[in-house]
């Protein structure tokens, strides 16, 4: 049932519905094991932040008029979901860690709200270039780039739209899951042959 889980969650529809949930649920996980092993040293964090959205929860409903269910389902999974959308195929399974980093040609509008971490690689390789500086260094390497990377190139989230909607994404190595049918290493020699690869 997991790995069907997965696998839906490997389309960039199943991302969209399904990444907010795992990670709400992994984080409130995360926190529960904390505390059931007697770290407290994020509580105090923790109830900061849990009060901080009650009062804004209650002055939208208030206020506003905007009742607290429509803020969370309505705004902040959705937010969620855009967010998962950036980190849709932006690793792959590889040998080097070069190539299992994409660069996505994205959009202005795109690359200004995933603040050019789109450039995946170049963010990779220079973590402390400012994030507007990114696709200019892209720009000036292309090239280059994308003989390191092994061509895992994809020109703009609407071409994952087009291709994984509803398919599963290229596979993908998965720690729960350790057998040789479950790890794939894919490393193409070209954007061309990865574009072939996803269509079969």
């Amino acid at each position: 049932a997991m790995r069907k889980l997965y696998a839906v969650r490997n389309t960039l529809a199943g991302r969209m519905l399904l990444q907010p949930a795992f990670s709400i649920l992994t984080i409130a996980g995360d926190a529960c094991a904390k505390l059931r092993s007697g770290d407290w040293r994020d509580v105090p964090m923790w109830a900061a932040h849990l009060l901080a959205v009650a009062v804004l929860l209650v002055w939208l409903q208030t206020a506003c008029g905007l009742p607290a269910w429509l803020m969370l389902l309505g705004v902040a999974y959705p937010a969620l979901s855009l967010a998962a959308i950036r980190s849709f195929q932006e690793h792959r399974p590889a040998d080097s860690h070069a190539t299992r980093n994409v660069i996505n040609d994205a959009g202005l509008m795109w690359r200004l709200l995933f603040l050019n971490n789109n450039y995946h690689l170049v963010h990779h390789d220079l973590p402390s270039v400012p994030w507007f500086a990114l696709a200019w260094v892209y720009r000036r390497r292309a090239d280059d780039y994308l003989v390191r990377n092994g061509g895992f190139h994809v020109r703009g989230y609407r071409e994952w739209l087009i291709r994984y909607a509803l398919r599963v994404a290229a596979p993908v190595a998965h720690p729960l899951f350790h057998g040789p049918s479950d790890r794939h290493v894919y490393a193409p020699r070209s954007y061309g042959e990865y574009r072939e690869y996803g269509e079969a």
